[in-house]
C-alpha cells in the first residue's frame, strides 16, 4: 500500500479540535486544524490513506503511475508522497 501523507503531531498540549455539523441533518464531520498554518484537515476514520492537494505544494510534481478512484468511479491522479509535521495541539 502507498501512503500519500504521513501526519506527525507536534508537542502535546491543549486540544484544538473543531467539529462541523449541519443541524438540519444527521451528517457531521470532524476537522483538526494545524496551529502553525491554520489549515484544517478532515478526519476520515474509514480512509486507507490521506491525500493532500497538489495545489498546496510550492514545488511542481510529476504524475505517478499510482491511481486512486473516487466514489463516482473517476480517476484521481497522484503525485508522490510527502511528510507533513503538523501541530494539532494534542
Amino acid at each position: 500500500m502507498h501512503r500519500a501523507l504521513y501526519v506527525a503531531s507536534g508537542k502535546h498540549g491543549r486540544q484544538s479540535l473543531v467539529a462541523a455539523s449541519n443541524c438540519n441533518n444527521s451528517i457531521s464531520r470532524l476537522y483538526v486544524t494545524d496551529r502553525l498554518t491554520k489549515m484544517s484537515f478532515l478526519v476520515d476514520t474509514g480512509a486507507d490513506l490521506c491525500i493532500y492537494p497538489r495545489s498546496r505544494l510550492r514545488e511542481r510534481r510529476t504524475k505517478t503511475s499510482y491511481e486512486l478512484f473516487a466514489a463516482n468511479g473517476s480517476t484521481v491522479h497522484t503525485y508522490g508522497c510527502i511528510t507533513l509535521c503538523l501541530d494539532f495541539g494534542l
